[in-house]
């Protein structure tokens, strides 16, 4: 089962400076309501014979060892800007902020990091380029990650600052979903990057974005005897009964257990399944082997299948029933014993490995005609039956150039994060170095509506043609018809 948690939003700032005011120092008040701008205000989508240009990030200046020349009453002061709407229902929320008023250098001094306790997707991502007065022309922002992944960088639209300062606040809307976490925002002109000590010589930086919820598994329940007919009498081989149980609730199955005395011989292990009343076959699955009364050798067969079982009754099916005890006290059925734990009424009953259904294509948006980078879209896809996703694939053109790998995940419509799964690269065409990312994997998931989340969005392809989303292709099997769809 998963439970879901509020969320609590943790900023970090260096130096240990707090979002407080320091003594003497006035805080801005707070911004208004905000105007919304439109994902195409920033981000082209007319196609073109050939993919657009776009604008790149220049390398991070590195950070000097001596302190700037200070810029005598030069005051930052933020003022509302410009960010795509949330969407229905989602509060957009100010995630980090280290802005002040009081005169600021350039070329930070320190990083410029803040952490997520929990995922959120990155709606306006702004910083402050003052530049003594001068302001600076835009280019890109990016965050990087702790693990080295990098998200981004993407171009940005800007704004004046105090007095009329042309290009002061750089602003790029990513709608980027990302795990909980610590970041670092990149700047691509980190040299006119405004900072000041009060701030912690980071960079001027605001964050916003809308919160997604967590999911966190609760512990597994302890296993239970569920079956058991055991007995410390003398006994025979090749019971004379079936070996029947019953469940009355859903139950998960992590322990099937067969005696094989056979004579104080054992016998080598094979394997034990269960079939249901309606003939429903599960496993048979292989077994461990260890050591009976007297130190006789394969004498318990041991599989531990972890399959969910939905109430029912069921028979023990052991692969070698000529060697399998049984003896009068348990009615001549083979000597089994049955352990597991029963399951909520909302646990899904997944299929057993043979009833899925072939691997297929379950979702594709791509196309050949000619692509641009950033989708304006979210690339979505609904899944009608309990699934098993086996491949996922995004594809990044990024005008022949390629992008080195970064992460694939999943975000369902009630924001379960699934992922990021770090994901390997192919040629694209023309031999376009890194062009697809992909994932193999093996997730199950139930029915529902899901939107891929991708950590390069500045590089994944789209275009008119596919409705502007990111190009996708997924696979996957899907349960065979008849398998609990809870």
């Amino acid at each position: 089962m998963l439970k879901k948690y509020p969320l609590v939003i943790c900023l970090s700032l260096s130096l240990g400076l707090s979002a407080c005011p320091l003594p003497g120092e006035v805080m801005p008040p707070a911004p208004g309501p905000e105007p919304t701008a439109s994902p195409t205000a920033a981000l082209p989508v007319t196609p073109t014979p050939v993919p657009t240009a776009e604008p790149t990030a220049t390398p991070d200046t590195p950070v000097p060892t001596v302190s700037p020349e200070p810029l005598p009453t030069a005051t930052p002061m933020p003022t509302p800007s410009p960010e795509l709407s949330p969407e229905p229902g989602a509060e957009t929320l100010v995630l980090f902020e280290n802005y002040n008023i009081l005169g600021v250098q350039n070329q930070p001094l320190n990083p410029t990091t803040f952490t997520l306790t929990q995922s959120a997707r990155i709606t306006h991502l702004e910083t402050y380029h003052w530049n003594s007065a001068q302001g600076k022309p835009g280019g890109t922002i990016g965050l990087r990650a702790a693990d080295g992944t990098m998200y981004g960088p993407w171009p940005v639209t800007t704004q004046p600052g105090q007095g009329g300062v042309p290009n002061a606040y750089w602003i790029a809307v990513p709608n980027q979903d990302l795990p909980a976490g610590t970041y670092t925002v990149v700047d691509s002109d980190p040299a006119s990057w405004a900072h000041n000590s009060a701030n912690g010589n980071q960079g001027m930086t605001q964050v916003k974005g809308q919160l997604l919820s967590v999911v966190v598994p609760e512990p597994t329940p302890e296993a239970t005897l569920l079956f058991e007919n055991h007995n410390i009498l003398a006994v025979q081989n090749q019971p004379l009964n079936p070996t029947v149980f019953t469940l009355s609730q859903s139950a998960r199955i992590t322990e099937l257990e067969t005696y094989h005395w056979n004579s104080a011989q054992g016998k080598p292990g094979g394997t034990i399944g269960l079939r249901a009343a309606d003939g429903t076959m599960y496993g048979p699955w292989s077994v461990t082997t260890r050591p009976g009364q007297g130190g006789v050798p394969n004498a318990y067969w041991l599989a531990e299948p972890n399959q969910n079982l939905p109430a029912g009754t069921y028979t023990v099916v052991d692969s070698d029933p000529a060697s399998w005890a049984h003896n009068s006290a348990n009615g001549n059925q083979g000597m089994t014993q049955v352990k597991g734990y029963l399951l909520d009424a909302s646990e899904p009953v997944l299929p057993e490995a043979n009833q899925w259904g072939e691997e297929k294509q379950l979702f594709e948006n791509g196309n050949i005609l000619a692509v641009q980078n950033t989708p304006i879209s979210p690339t979505r896809f609904t899944l009608t039956r309990t699934t098993q996703l086996t491949y996922l694939e995004t594809y990044h053109w990024n005008n022949a150039q390629g992008a080195p790998g970064g992460t694939l995940a999943l975000l369902d419509s009630k924001g379960t994060y699934y992922g990021p799964w770090p994901v390997s690269t192919r040629p694209g065409q023309g031999g376009v170095p890194n062009a697809y990312w992909y994932v193999e994997l093996s997730l199950i998931l139930p029915p529902e509506t899901y939107t891929v989340v991708d950590s390069d969005t500045a590089t994944w392809s789209h275009n008119n043609a596919n409705g502007n989303q990111g190009m996708t292709l997924i696979k996957g099997r899907e349960a065979d018809m008849g398998v609990s769809q809870s």
